[in-house]
C-alpha cells in the first residue's frame, strides 16, 4: 500500500511504498476514505506529542472508510461496513489499524469527510462539557476560539446542551462563522475587550457577575481575561 511516511521526528513525511498491515485478534483493518487533519498531527510529527512512535510512522489520529479484515473476537464491525476509527496513528495511508474497540459503524447517510473530521474535534468538546463542566440548560458558556475546528464544535454541543453561548474570535469574518453555527452572542477580541463584553452581555442577561463556563483552546492573555470574567 501507500502512506505519508516519516522516517524520524521533525522531518516531513514522504509518499512511498510500505507492506500492507496485518490485522491480529482484536483488531480491524480499514481501507481508508479520508483522514483527519490535526494539531496533534503536526506534535508527533515533531516528537512532541504524548504517544512516540518506535521507527517510520504514519500520521493521521481519526479515519472513515470501509472494513477490510477483521481479527479473532471482533463482533462490532465485520468486513464492508463503512466506519469511523481513531487509531493510535497511521492514518495517513491506504489502509490502516485500529483496536475494534475503537472503531464504529456509520450509519446511513453519513458522508465519509463528516465522519473523519468528527471524532477529535467533537469528541473534545462534548467530554469537556458534559463530563467536565457538566454544562446545565441556561447556563452561559464562553468559548474562545469560536472559529476553529474545537471551537466550533463547542458552540454546537453547548447550544445541544442547552447552554446561552458567547463566542470569541478574531475578525469579522470569523465571528460570522460562530453565529452561523449557533452562537448567541459574539466578540470580535481584535477590537473588543472581552472581559468588558462578557460582563456587559452577561448583565444583559441578568448574570452580571459573568459567565458560568469558560471554554479555552486559545489560552493566554485570553486564559487571563477569562479569569477575571467567570460568575
Amino acid at each position: 500500500m501507500k502512506a505519508w511516511i516519516c522516517d524520524a521526528f521533525g522531518e516531513e513525511p514522504q509518499w512511498r511504498d510500505v507492506p500492507d498491515p496485518v490485522v491480529q485478534p482484536g483488531q480491524v483493518l480499514i481501507d481508508v476514505a479520508a483522514c483527519g487533519v490535526n494539531f496533534a498531527d503536526t506534535l508527533i510529527l515533531q516528537g512532541k506529542y504524548q504517544k512516540r512512535p518506535s521507527g517510520p510512522f504514519s500520521p493521521g489520529f481519526e479515519v472513515s472508510g470501509t472494513v477490510r479484515a477483521i481479527g479473532d473476537g471482533v463482533t462490532n464491525v465485520k468486513p464492508g461496513d463503512a466506519v469511523m476509527a481513531m487509531p493510535d496513528w497511521g492514518g495517513y495511508a491506504e489502509m490502516v489499524i485500529a483496536d475494534a474497540s475503537l472503531v464504529i459503524a456509520l450509519p446511513d447517510g453519513v458522508d465519509v469527510n463528516d465522519a473523519a473530521a468528527f471524532q477529535i474535534a467533537y469528541g473534545t468538546s462534548w467530554f469537556a462539557l458534559k463530563y467536565r463542566a457538566d454544562v446545565k440548560p441556561g447556563e452561559i458558556v464562553l468559548v474562545h476560539g469560536a472559529a476553529g475546528g474545537v471551537g466550533l464544535t463547542a458552540v454546537e454541543c453547548a447550544k445541544l446542551l442547552g447552554a446561552t453561548v458567547i463566542a470569541t474570535a478574531g475578525g469579522a469574518d470569523k465571528c460570522q462563522i460562530a453565529r452561523d453555527h449557533g452562537a448567541d452572542h459574539v466578540i470580535d477580541y481584535k477590537s473588543e475587550n472581552i472581559r468588558d463584553r462578557v460582563r456587559e452581555i452577561t448583565a444583559s442577561l441578568g448574570q452580571p457577575k459573568g459567565a458560568d463556563v469558560v471554554y479555552d483552546p486559545v489560552g493566554g492573555d485570553v486564559f487571563d481575561q477569562s479569569l477575571r470574567c467567570v460568575a
